[in-house]
């Protein structure tokens, strides 16, 4: 299968940027990927789930993660569909400007976040990001058997004349949601008892330079909050395959 063809472009309107302003920079699309690449990409994270790192950071997050450093090995199909020129281009039409991957050495590029074990979550932040130009993410649902809603608010930080609007997103497996989280406040509610949730994260970028500091601050972070700091602080890492 070639995952490129595999999703679903065909609800975009005449002026596609302008839906994703109106919606508040933030638009759900469902049934996006097709069954036999939902089956594909839920396989990959089946053998490499093994290389999830587990994270906590009190009073705000808990889970695990697979890096975009680990994807790029073991998981050929989510790490094509990642890569593919139509997706860059269907990205592009929806927020009204070019994007571009991320760095290959940024291990948030494209990566799975697992919610496995009870009061999984993430509390209410900005996706801050250090990179000269706008990131935005798009989130695919790839399993789901769990009471967690992404749970946004817009119109919080840039209110413009505009009132505050909350809005709950129940993101099912194939389901795809792209926003901007440098403007969303947003929040995923805890995990419940024998409850899983698995989203897959893609990260695309208006201007990939970043300063030293940035970057530094950047690796903090992703160590601290995500991926181990050994895994991103390993200045010649060489991705782990599975056994």
């Amino acid at each position: 299968m070639q995952p490129t063809q595999a999703f679903d472009n065909s609800t975009l309107v005449s002026n596609p940027s302008s839906e994703f302003a109106e919606s508040g920079r933030l638009l759900t699309k469902e049934n996006w990927v097709n069954e036999g690449l939902l089956q594909s990409l839920q396989s990959e994270l089946e053998q490499c789930e093994h290389l999830a790192h587990r994270n906590y950071v009190p009073g705000f997050k808990k889970g695990a993660a697979i890096s975009w450093f680990d994807i790029q090995r073991n998981a050929p199909t989510t790490a094509a569909l990642y890569k593919s020129k139509e997706l860059l281009e269907w990205v592009s039409s929806l927020v009204g400007e070019d994007v571009q991957l991320c760095p290959l050495d940024d291990p948030h590029a494209c990566a799975f976040y697992i919610y496995s074990e009870p009061g999984d979550h993430i509390g209410f932040h900005y996706d801050t990001s250090h990179y000269r130009g706008k990131r935005f993410t798009l989130l695919l649902g790839i399993e789901d058997e769990s009471s967690c809603i992404l749970k946004c608010e817009l119109n919080r930080k840039y209110p413009n004349g505009k009132p505050l609007e909350r809005r709950d997103v129940k993101i099912k497996p194939g389901m795809a949601v792209l926003f901007d989280g440098d403007v969303i406040y947003h929040a995923v509610t805890p995990l419940g008892e024998n409850e899983r949730r698995v989203i897959l994260t893609l990260e695309f970028i208006t201007d990939s330079r970043m300063s030293g500091f940035g970057r530094f601050i950047t690796k903090i972070k992703d160590g601290v909050g995500y991926f181990g700091l050994r895994s991103v602080f390993s200045a010649n890492r060489t991705p782990r395959t599975h056994h």
